[in-house]
């Protein structure tokens, strides 16, 4: 890893895309528990105020810290919360970027699941039996996949978001723990006092020309079981958008897009 703790973030969607690099660390925040969670956020909210900028994550594992009647599993030498507070913010064009060559090369393995297949057709056969039963409304089964690396991180990172092409990818360094993420997904943007989400259900593959697409994407749009699981992701957040906004003002501007 870097010798240097290293955050970059592309998360510029309009105009010119490309990566923001936060340098000259002012401080660190974290959060080793739960109840260190909601402080942590009042500290990088009142840094954010004073003119500095905040890049870091918030683990799956400290929801519990905002809604005690969440249930999450017990987060091992991990932290619940991580921000680094920046004096500044830098802006790379996107090709600029991708152009660097260093010779920085790295390894992989084969990417393995920590379930077998008949376990997981197990738990499928259950949350199909838990619908029917009309005991869940909709279940997220994840699994985990783990593969063995070897050299440079960032150089990884710059393949998957070559390879992903999606403009929410973030890079963060700790030396400890490094995090590379590219995700197609905004999952929410606030932007003078306006809450934006755009969730996304419902996937298909590629075509080989532009009229492909086009078909997949109408086969897409009216496929009953792909427009119920986007619509309920809409509902889910719209619910949770209801609970921080004012009474009223939760509006749908676009739907299976």
């Amino acid at each position: 890893m870097s010798k240097r703790l290293k955050v970059l973030y592309g998360a510029v969607q309009e105009g010119e895309p490309g990566i923001y690099i936060f340098e000259g660390i002012l401080c660190q925040v974290t959060a080793d528990n739960e109840r260190e969670v909601v402080p942590a956020l009042h500290k990088i909210e009142n840094l954010v105020r004073g003119g500095a900028y905040a890049a870091g994550f918030i683990s799956y594992e400290a929801a519990q810290a905002l809604d005690a009647s969440l249930t999450t599993k017990t987060l091992l030498e991990f932290p619940f919360l991580w921000f680094g507070i920046f004096r500044e913010r830098r802006f790379v064009s996107l090709d600029t970027w991708m152009a660097v060559t260093e010779n920085h090369s790295y390894a992989t393995s084969e990417w393995k699941a920590d379930v077998c297949r008949d376990e997981y057709m197990r738990d499928v056969e259950m949350i199909r039996n838990y619908i029917a039963a009309g005991d869940v409304y909709q279940v997220n089964f994840t699994f985990r996949e783990s593969f063995a690396f070897a050299g440079d991180t960032e150089s990884f990172f710059r393949d998957l978001c070559r390879a992903q092409e999606t403009p929410y990818c973030s890079y963060i360094d700790l030396h400890r723990y490094c995090i590379l993420s590219a995700s197609p997904e905004l999952f929410f943007m606030l932007n003078d006092g306006i809450l934006t989400v755009r969730p996304m259900k419902g996937t298909a593959k590629r075509g080989i020309s532009i009229e492909d697409d086009a078909e997949i994407v109408r086969r897409l749009r009216g496929d009953e079981k792909e427009r119920a699981e986007n619509l309920m992701i809409v509902d889910l957040l719209r619910n949770d958008l209801g609970r921080v906004s004012e009474n009223g003002s939760v509006t749908v501007d676009s739907l299976f897009d």
